[in-house]
């Protein structure tokens, strides 16, 4: 037992006498030695006395939380569970555990969990990072963050508490719990893998009525489309579940073994959902949506669509697979930067304090020693972001500066760190994971390697690379809501915009593209940032455009001119045929990510989509070793300082994308502040 400052007499488990005589003692932590690995263990005592057999579910939740506290090491533990919550308010004046007889208060979720996972009349042990950590040491807090990675992985179990039952979560749960239970009883579990899901998906394909594998799989599919038309509702809202969009919850649910969904008081695999939302992703057919739309009408359609686009899911278990896989030695980890852009980037993650962006996923990240990230809570946010920015780019991932995006809300920071806040814009620019660095679309700047200067102090970073041209006027902010729908007067309005820009950049008539027809095909390029969806079997997703995407801008441009010659107003969908996606639709679609962006042109001609804060007179530049344009707006210094300059955020500009303007550029030195 960890002992206290003071002596007390201490409870049977079960016994609630010392909650009431010694209410008003506050627990106080005894020091943990960081050189033995040592951790803190909850013991949570039943809610049944010694003298009861069991306890009725009334008495169960009402009486108060006893528990008492182990120290051990890490190195060698008794077996434990390990917890995976949402604090929620950090209010802890309502709600307290009796700890050996003292009190110590903790959150209203932390509450409701301890009261549903206890048991009636056996002890749990159990790892609670607000219990377990003393949150006042900031030093002691430190080590034990650092540690979270190995707690969570030498539990025997995680438990992942999404909160008391509301909103319909005991249907959702027994949804899952049927579904989930079907596959593995048929044996399907096993084609949920990244070797043998395209059996699964030929079976599906094909609907050969003597395959038994599409026997089974067509049986579970009726299966999931029944439970699941009465559950539109309970599961979408399940899916909205605060534990989704916290921060730590993902390092913790990538490490831990054996992971198992509580909500309320039903409990199933973590594995039942994985399994169950892979088969409704083979199984919402058109005759499932035309039932949907019978029984909830368009109601029901945007609940199937919000279960399918705004899954939470597939982040938390493609990062789980990738820490496996990684661990067996199969594939490159995910780098601290590619995590960033998982957990932020189009996700409302959230963390308590900004630090804890960076924190909460240093457990996975492979190259954290590498970028020599410590986790130390008396450092400043603006310390802890910059050094990662920093460390970063030294490295050569310039990429970090396209996720700079203003307003920020960490103040103070240097205009080229990204703050990492939730829902942070997609680059247009499709960067590759570990391990595919040579997979690239653009080369602005050849093969030559990225340029680090050395600053002028800690918040001023210093790169090479060369001037494209100064901003001389700009178009509107570009928006898509990413629905599926066209508003024809909008899309028109953005096509005209960038059109009329390259008309102004051929009045010009500067030497910016080899040919006419290059400088032709600028106004179909621009828009998709050359970058097109391709929707070519056996074909990578994204491409460079080809001929292809000039031919679906033609189509693209007729359907716009059909919706608004029908005198159509408002966002229509567009009319597309047969089950694949129209070249027009593919056209839509590769414009949606360059959403936020707004059309520019140079003093020179050179017409290109940037930031929505860039002016005329910024500058359009190539970083050496970047992959993109940044957009930078000068500041005044005096005449014997470097030139300085804010980063305004990335660019593409058509013409220099592959290099052509190396040999007529000189080098120059960028020192943003």
């Amino acid at each position: 037992m960890e002992t206290t400052s003071r002596q007390t007499l201490v409870s049977p488990p079960g016994s609630n006498i010392h909650a009431s005589r010694h209410q008003h003692e506050l627990f106080s932590y005894a020091a943990l030695d960081s050189h033995q690995s040592q951790i803190r263990l909850l013991t949570l005592h039943p809610s049944a006395s010694q003298l009861e057999h069991s306890v009725s579910d009334e008495s169960h939740f009402a009486r108060p939380i006893c528990c008492s506290v182990l120290t051990v090491s890490l190195d060698e533990p008794p077996p434990y569970k390990a917890l995976s919550y949402c604090w929620g308010d950090d209010d802890r004046s309502r709600h307290s555990v009796n700890i050996e007889g003292a009190a110590l208060r903790i959150t209203e979720s932390l509450d409701s969990a301890l009261r549903h996972l206890r048991h009636p009349t056996e002890p749990v042990i159990v790892w609670i990072d607000q219990l377990c950590i003393n949150q006042d040491d900031n030093s002691e807090k430190n080590v034990q963050v650092a540690m979270m990675a190995r707690i969570y992985s030498k539990a025997e179990q995680v438990l992942v508490w999404l909160g008391p039952a509301d909103q319909g979560s005991d249907e959702a749960m027994d949804f899952y719990a049927q579904v989930g239970c079907a596959i593995t009883s048929a044996g399907l579990d096993n084609y949920c893998t990244r070797d043998l899901m395209p059996l699964l998906d030929a079976a599906v394909h094909t609907k050969d009525p003597h395959d038994q594998l599409w026997q089974h799989t067509s049986s579970v599919q009726t299966l999931a489309r029944r439970l699941l038309l009465p559950r539109l509702q309970a599961v979408a809202d399940w899916d909205r579940r605060d534990w989704f969009g916290r921060v730590w919850v993902v390092q913790e649910f990538c490490v831990g073994a054996d992971p198992l969904f509580v909500c309320g008081r039903q409990q199933i695999p973590a594995d039942y959902v994985k399994t169950t939302r892979l088969f409704l992703g083979l199984g919402l057919t058109h005759e499932f949506l035309r039932a949907v739309r019978d029984v909830g009408g368009d109601a029901g359609i945007a609940l199937v669509r919000a279960i399918s686009n705004d899954d939470p899911l597939p982040a938390f278990f493609g990062a789980r697979s990738r820490k496996q896989r990684y661990d067996r030695g199969e594939i490159h980890g995910s780098t601290l930067f590619e995590l960033l852009r998982k957990i932020f980037v189009g996700r409302h993650a959230r963390a308590s304090l900004p630090v804890d962006r960076v924190f909460s996923l240093v457990g996975l990240a492979a190259d954290a020693d590498d970028l020599g990230v410590c986790i130390d809570y008396n450092r400043t946010a603006v310390h802890v972001l910059t050094d990662v920015a920093e460390q970063l780019i030294r490295r050569g991932t310039l990429a970090v500066l396209s996720y700079v995006q203003f307003p920020r809300d960490v103040s103070d920071l240097p205009s080229w760190v990204p703050d990492w806040r939730p829902n942070l814009r997609p680059s247009f620019y499709p960067y590759p994971l570990a391990g595919l660095e040579h997979e690239h679309y653009f080369t602005p700047s050849g093969n030559l390697p990225s340029v680090f200067l050395p600053g002028l102090n800690e918040a001023v970073l210093g790169l090479g690379g060369y001037a494209v041209d100064v901003v001389e006027d700009l178009g509107s902010i570009w928006t898509d809501d990413n629905s599926g729908a066209v508003d024809p007067l909008r899309h028109q309005s953005h096509l005209a915009q960038i059109r009329f820009l390259c008309r102004l950049s051929a009045l010009k008539n500067n030497p910016i593209y080899k040919s006419r027809k290059r400088r032709d095909e600028a106004e179909w390029r621009i828009p998709i940032a050359d970058i097109w969806e391709a929707n070519e079997p056996g074909a990578s997703a994204l491409q460079r455009a080809t001929s292809r995407a000039m031919t679906a801008f033609a189509e693209f441009r007729n359907d716009l001119a059909w919706l608004e010659s029908g005198g159509l107003t408002g966002s229509v969908v567009a009319p597309a045929t047969g089950d694949s996606p129209s070249e027009a639709s593919m056209y839509r679609l590769s414009m949606a990510k360059m959403s936020g962006m707004r059309p520019f042109i140079t003093n020179f001609g050179y017409v290109g989509v940037g930031p929505p804060a860039m002016c005329p007179g910024d500058v359009v530049v190539v970083f050496f070793g970047a992959r993109v344009c940044s957009v930078l707006r000068p500041r005044r210094t005096s005449a014997s300082l470097a030139k300085q300059y804010l980063h305004v955020g990335e660019a593409y500009c058509d013409g220099v994308m592959d290099g052509e303007l190396l040999s007529q550029r000189l080098e120059e030195q960028f020192y943003l502040i």
